[in-house]
């Protein structure tokens, strides 16, 4: 069979600077994708096309359906085509539907919110780096979850997602917002709320609220127990004593760019710090015991703060495999004069 080029239309809800810096981001998360496919792929490339922005590739032979089912879970995916001998574009129509609309994580406004398809990207790259890119019935894990955007861009692709955010606050609003689009879209689901607490690693006592959503988007779903969706208001550094060692498949997260870290004490009395060092050197290690072997973490961050090798070497010291080559080189780009974000992505070894 002869080779077929995808033509994949950028999706236009990019503002202008993400879309002006995505292009070499979009690319590396395609080739990431496009290498697990039994069928091989080149000539990745952004082109503009009749007006649009498109990316596209050559594949040696017409996709199957789940390779091509694959391309539509791309974080800035609009359209999909495949071109024709006679120089038409045919539209490729998808058999996977996300369980929830676009709507779960762009609705909710707040001020410092992670632009949604920069999200999805991220727990994309988690996925694509890990041994279970194919895998059904995936858990994801914020442990800096903020007002949940991870979360729910995780329940979108159908995954169970949890969350540790140490504000209160924000726990509270993320809460209500879910509670009332759940009812909004007529989801079958259940709330409860529970304390849990116990002792840290230095023997301190802590609690920890959990909120836990079980939702179904249907009766068959609802038959066989539902997804769950789990906001934990606490401290990530007993994450551990939160959830269960070995839970999750993934671990995604946005380190704060522009304030202090709260849940860390700083370097000078006691004090917040902006460098995720004291953070991540604090939290790692217990962030590894929750990922099952295989399962793989990405964390974007102001590179600003901290350079990528030095990043890479707090995971490796925390007993993570820091993936590295050049696709894992191209998630660096600028949000403001202040913040260059970049991606880490590392894996816990299959032993």
């Amino acid at each position: 069979m002869p080779p077929v080029t995808y033509y994949i239309l950028v999706n236009p809800g990019h503002n202008r600077v993400y879309l002006k810096n995505s292009q070499q981001m979009a690319l590396a998360e395609l080739q990431l994708l496009c290498s697990r496919f039994a069928v091989p792929c080149r000539d990745f490339a952004r082109i503009q096309l009749a007006g649009g922005v498109c990316d596209s590739f050559i594949a040696d032979e017409p996709l199957p359906p789940p390779a091509l089912d694959a391309l539509w879970r791309l974080s800035d995916i609009y359209a999909l085509f495949s071109g024709a001998p006679d120089g038409l574009l045919r539209p490729i129509q998808p058999s996977w539907q996300p369980v929830f609309d676009e709507g779960i994580s762009t609705i909710l406004k707040y001020t410092g919110k992670t632009n949604e398809l920069f999200t999805r990207m991220l727990i994309n790259v988690a996925r694509l780096s890990s041994d279970y890119a194919d895998a059904p019935d995936l858990w994801l894990l914020d442990p800096i979850a903020g007002k949940g955007t991870t979360l729910f861009e995780g329940m979108r692709q159908g995954m169970d997602c949890c969350g540790i955010e140490i504000t209160s606050k924000s726990v509270q609003e993320s809460v209500a917002y879910l509670k009332k689009y759940l009812q909004t879209e007529r989801f079958k689901h259940t709330y409860k709320k529970e304390r849990r607490g116990g002792k840290d690693a230095k023997g301190a006592s802590f609690t920890a609220t959990l909120h836990q959503f079980t939702y179904a988007a249907d009766k068959q779903q609802q038959k066989q127990g539902g997804r769950q969706c789990i906001f934990a208001a606490g401290d990530s550094t007993v994450a551990p004593q939160i959830y269960k060692k070995g839970q999750f498949h993934l671990i995604v997260g946005d380190l704060p760019y522009g304030v202090a870290h709260g849940n860390v004490s700083g370097p000078q009395n006691g004090g917040k710090t902006r460098n995720p060092t004291q953070l991540l050197r604090t939290c790692l290690p217990g962030w590894r015991q929750l990922l099952r072997p295989g399962g793989a973490i990405a964390l974007s961050w102001n590179s600003f703060l901290l350079g990528r090798d030095q990043m890479r070497q707090l995971f490796a010291e925390s007993g993570f495999e820091p993936c590295t080559g050049q696709l894992y080189d191209s998630f660096e780009h600028p949000v403001s004069q202040a913040i260059r974000r970049d991606i880490v992505v590392a894996r816990r070894l299959a032993r």
